[in-house]
């Protein structure tokens, strides 16, 4: 006992100069066991803060309400007669008026109208281009010639529109038009070139 007590004799010197273990200890009982509320406690009086500290929360209970909540039978759908009538209150016709006349229905039997440029559009002294039945061909616009880092490359476009491509050593592949000015090829092997699109 004699050498426990000789021993705290000479630790508080030594704990004046270094620090007291008790510093702040005062400060936690304050904020964590304290009948005051500390500083740092959520402040509030909600049914909720009530329920978490264990007071008693005072809540009303749920109640139906009061009288019919619910809507009438629906109104009745009207019926063909009714929307008739409603519009002709709407937009009666006098009598005596004439309709025009639509055009017979054309039937499988009837011949299709004739297919062709309008003549106001084609210049003077020019005449419409003959199609020969079905299987006639629809002029084709001339190829084009750009230049890429390849070399030049021509420039097809199909019946469908669809544009397709040609290198000079015979690779070929489709043309996308990026619409800015510039096309994109893809060529069948899978090298991508950009190029200037034609004007």
């Amino acid at each position: 006992m004699r050498r426990l007590l000789l021993g705290l004799a000479l630790l508080l010197p030594g704990c004046s100069i270094v620090g007291s273990p008790f510093d702040g200890f005062g400060k936690f009982i304050g904020d964590t066991h304290t009948p005051y509320r500390g500083q740092n406690q959520p402040a509030g009086g909600s049914i909720n803060m009530l329920r978490v500290k264990g007071e008693a929360a005072p809540a009303e209970p749920l109640l139906p309400e009061p009288g019919n909540v619910w809507p009438g039978p629906p109104p009745p759908e009207p019926t063909l007669q009714d929307i008739e009538r409603q519009e002709g209150l709407q937009n009666p016709v006098p009598p005596g008026t004439e309709f025009p006349r639509l055009p017979p229905p054309r039937g499988s039997g009837s011949p299709p109208p004739p297919i062709g440029i309008p003549p106001a559009s084609l210049p003077q002294g020019t005449s419409p281009p003959a199609l020969q039945g079905p299987g006639a061909s629809i002029p084709q616009p001339a190829p084009s010639v750009v230049q890429t880092d390849r070399g030049p490359a021509t420039i097809r476009t199909d019946a469908n529109g669809i544009q397709s491509f040609t290198m000079p050593d015979g690779s070929t592949g489709h043309v996308v038009n990026n619409g800015n000015g510039t096309m994109t090829l893809i060529g069948n092997d899978g090298r991508v070139t950009s190029a200037p699109a034609p004007r």
